[in-house]
């Protein structure tokens, strides 16, 4: 487990350079770009990086916190279960959407392994799949997401008030059964209700692109939703400080 996660942490200079994260940027990025490898097997990349005016130890925290499913709308969290927390900055994490395309199409399951870590002014975030488990054993028939990342929230140098959000996140094709699906089998959870004639690159790249994109959206007005919670616990506890220090 350790190794995994140390190994996660030495790429994230090379997977950084590799998607032009290193350099700094002026305007905000959103990228998703899919493909297929020699084997036929999907694989989607995004990119991020955004400025946001919030401090950076608040936004780690928030999105630590709803990268767990924790303190944030129950919406969101009910999809989330912690399976073990290993440290504080350790925690192995069942993700199981509960939608449309999920209900028609199968179980789909996500076992994620994140690690913080505390760095010179700025908190690293990575995450594994983890596809095989004997502690916690996944039904043989549920397909399970094969996804690695890397968050990176770094402070402003120039104005502690803002961040640097960047993200990088690389999706293989799932599994069942210890073996990878094949593409046709992916389009056809993806979109079941789409007939073989229409499902054509342009439309299934599209249809992968807006989904991968919606799913970063809805992840950043999540962490939103939990930095605001944040703030309003701080302020509040300040401001209990600051009475109890008036009696």
């Amino acid at each position: 487990m350790n190794a995994l996660l140390h190994r996660q942490r030495q790429m994230l200079t090379g997977v950084f350079l590799q998607c032009g994260l290193l350099e700094p940027h002026d305007d905000d990025i959103h990228k998703v770009n899919v493909c297929s490898d020699i084997t036929k097997m999907l694989i989607s990349e995004s990119v991020r990086f955004v400025r946001m005016n919030v401090p950076y130890p608040v936004l780690a925290e928030a999105a630590w916190n709803v990268s767990l499913g924790r303190e944030i709308t129950e919406k969101w969290g009910d999809n989330y279960k912690i399976l073990e927390t290993i440290d504080a900055n350790t925690v192995y994490v069942e993700y199981v959407p509960r939608n449309g395309v999920a209900d028609a199409s199968g179980v789909l399951c996500a076992r994620y392994l994140y690690r913080r870590y505390y760095e010179d002014n700025r908190v690293v975030i990575v995450w594994k799949s983890i596809l095989e488990d004997e502690c916690y054993p996944l039904d043989e028939s549920v397909m399970r997401v094969h996804q690695s990342g890397w968050m990176v929230i770094e402070g402003d140098v120039k104005n502690p008030s803002q961040s640097l959000y960047k993200l990088f996140v690389q999706r293989h094709s799932p599994t069942r059964a210890g073996k990878l699906i094949h593409l046709t089998d992916v389009f056809q959870f993806i979109m079941p209700n789409i007939s073989l004639e229409k499902r054509t690159t342009t439309h299934v790249t599209d249809f992968i692109v807006q989904s991968f994109r919606g799913v970063e959206v809805a992840f950043e007005k999540a962490i939103d939703v939990a930095v605001r919670k944040l703030t309003y616990h701080h302020r509040h506890d300040f401001m209990l400080t600051q009475a109890e220090m008036s009696l």
